[in-house]
């Protein structure tokens, strides 16, 4: 049985990340999820799988920066970890939220899954530093 933290957080964030990916396949196959303006361009539509595999592959990418800060021991320092990956996660989760008028259901799942990366890494950052600071003022 594992009882290493890190690892238990890598394979919570990997089975998150199957969900995901899983999810957005579902949902990107479904034309319930696709905005129409009638009824007859929804009888007529076909999958493309353009979009949601590059979706997918963004994805894949951000859980892949999520992993790094979780695994890498360097810097030595969760919270600077969980500060750099911010530094392009937030600015990225803005610019993807800006297309959400008649956005197809797979983006709308990104946008969801980009935001809660940033909630996460804000909070690991919040809590490292914090308990950094804890360590060096009762020490």
């Amino acid at each position: 049985m594992v009882r290493n933290p890190r690892m238990l957080s890598l394979c919570g964030l990997w089975v998150a990340t199957a969900l995901m990916v899983a999810a957005t396949m579902y949902v990107s196959l479904d034309a319930r999820y696709y905005f129409f303006h009638d009824d007859a361009q929804r009888a007529v539509w076909e999958w493309a799988p353009a979009g949601p595999l590059t979706m997918l592959a963004i994805i894949l990418l951000e859980a892949a920066v999520m992993a790094a800060v979780i695994a890498l021991k360097r810097p030595g320092a969760l919270w600077l970890r969980a500060l750099l990956a911010l530094l392009p996660m937030l600015p990225w989760a803005f610019v993807s939220s800006m297309y959400v008028v008649h956005a197809p259901g797979y983006v709308m799942l990104h946008i969801l899954w980009c935001w809660l990366l940033v909630m996460v890494l804000a909070l690991m950052l919040v809590v490292s530093a914090g308990a950094d600071l804890w360590r060096r003022w009762s020490a």
